[in-house]
């Protein structure tokens, strides 16, 4: 079962396509892939002849980078000019058709551009960024409700080693439902993923221990006093959280068992790819331990220490992953 809730999303994305193709779901015998390919084609170009698509954005290249700065300085206006369409400082040559102001901007790079996403409405992103926070919400508020029963029935070190595995395990259900949402670069969408990760870690680590904890507890020598349970967790996020990652038994999972399976050497290569890094979420377990340490400081100044080696240890953690 733990093995299970580790698989990234990738392995279990195969194991969903193992499945299918066992039920007779997708195509596997070759005859049958290419009537597929020829069905598609047919759908591509009919759509191509009878469908008329909408620009969702124009790019524009440059010879030399001289030429994009003064493109971008004659046609720059202000936020208010481009909603209400009305000119207040743009010079008139600048209108397009003169009547129109443009939305201009210099452009990402053709990487981290989401080309499939760019014709997204602006009302569609943000609802469909509303439905990730509300389901971010519904698991804190599941965080919320187990862990304390997890600290006042069974132990402070169980209570720790079960924070840090939602900890783990909630980053990836975050990167599936981002992966639902529309945004028009990576950056943004790397900015969504910041946002749910940290909303989740922050109140997960720090705000629940403090709100479970009585306030004659706080400083307390019991087993269910707040130092008590905050020293497990600073343990658990040390040694826990570290080993694994370092296991990677989704990457084991995928280079022992689902590439010798592999029906073709493109798929074999697919397995040995490396884990996958991402800088939201590595943000989130860098300020969780930074916010962790800051607010328990005044009850216990010396938790800065055990900031320091956690820092430590995931540096080179992922330094070796």
């Amino acid at each position: 079962f733990a093995a299970f809730i580790f698989l990234p999303f990738s392995v279990l994305g195969k194991i969903l396509h193992f499945i299918r193709r066992k039920l007779g779901h997708l195509p596997t015998e070759p005859h049958q892939l290419w009537g597929r390919i020829q069905s598609i084609t047919q759908s591509i170009r009919l759509m191509q002849e009878f469908e008329v698509y909408k620009a969702s954005a124009v790019y524009v290249t440059f010879e030399t980078e001289q030429a994009q700065r003064a493109a971008l300085k004659a046609l720059n206006a202000g936020r208010f000019e481009v909603w209400t369409n009305k000119r207040v400082h743009l010079e008139g040559f600048a209108l397009f058709r003169r009547n129109f102001i443009l939305d201009i901007h210099e452009a990402d790079e053709p990487d981290t551009c989401r080309w499939c996403d760019l014709d997204s409405t602006g009302a569609e992103r943000i609802i469909r960024r509303i439905c990730s926070l509300v389901v971010t919400f519904g698991m804190t508020l599941l965080s919320i409700l187990t862990l304390p029963l997890i600290r006042v029935h069974i132990n402070t070190i169980f209570y720790s080693v079960i924070l840090s595995t939602y900890n783990i395990i909630i980053p990836l259900v975050v990167q599936a439902m981002v992966s639902f949402e529309k945004h028009p670069d990576e950056g943004d969408k790397q900015q969504s993923l910041y946002i749910n990760i940290a909303l989740f870690r922050w109140i997960n680590t720090v705000v629940v221990t403090d709100l479970t904890t009585p306030f004659l507890a706080k400083l307390g020598v019991e087993t269910f006093d707040m130092m008590n349970s905050v020293n497990a967790l600073l343990i658990s996020e040390m040694v826990y959280s570290p080993i694994l990652k370092f296991l990677d038994i989704g990457g084991i999972i995928q280079r022992h068992y689902l590439a010798p399976r592999a029906k073709t050497q493109e798929l074999m290569h697919d397995n040995f790819h490396g884990g996958y890094y991402s800088m939201a979420e590595r943000y989130t377990d860098f300020t969780k331990v930074l916010l962790l340490c800051i607010f328990y400081s005044p009850y216990y100044p010396i938790i800065f220490f055990f900031g320091v080696g956690i820092l430590f240890v995931q540096f080179w953690t992922d330094k070796i992953l």
